[in-house]
């Protein structure tokens, strides 16, 4: 019985210090992909759980992570982080986006009315826009 139980402990170890490994290694490989998968992930969840992700959005793009290239299904981690509704990821990611990703976010935003301009509305803020509205310019805007 012991014998069974030390075969499977080290097993267990192998395994999980095997994919540490690789996970580590594909964060330094795409950097840009690991900020992108940071962002899908749930945003909710308690304090120290958003702590910790800001801390890895930081990280990523320390590692320079861009936050313009596209991965999954053609969008980039800024236009993820608004689809998902991700206001700690689109404050940290709106001041470093190019014009065309910020627009494409800004497209995002006006066709998802689940989210009622709640996420224009901080779109606007975190890029300093003072005197747009987020029903005026998604009326006027030929984002299409």
């Amino acid at each position: 019985m012991r014998k069974i139980s030390l075969v499977l402990g080290c097993i267990f170890w192998t395994v999980f210090i095997t994919r540490f490994a690789y996970g580590t290694v594909e964060v330094f490989k795409n950097p840009s992909l690991a900020l992108y998968m940071i962002v899908v992930s749930d945003k909710t969840g308690s304090p120290s759980t958003s702590t910790m992700r800001d801390l890895r959005m930081s990280f990523y793009l320390l590692l320079v992570a861009n936050p313009n290239a596209p991965q999954y299904w053609g969008r980039s981690a800024f236009e993820e982080a608004v689809a998902v509704a991700n206001f700690a990821a689109i404050k940290k990611l709106t001041p470093l986006v190019n014009e065309k990703v910020y627009l494409l976010g800004v497209q995002l935003a006006c066709h998802n009315i689940d989210t009622d301009y709640e996420v224009l509305e901080y779109l606007f803020k975190a890029r300093g826009e003072q005197l747009l509205t987020p029903i005026n310019f998604c009326k006027t805007a030929n984002l299409d």
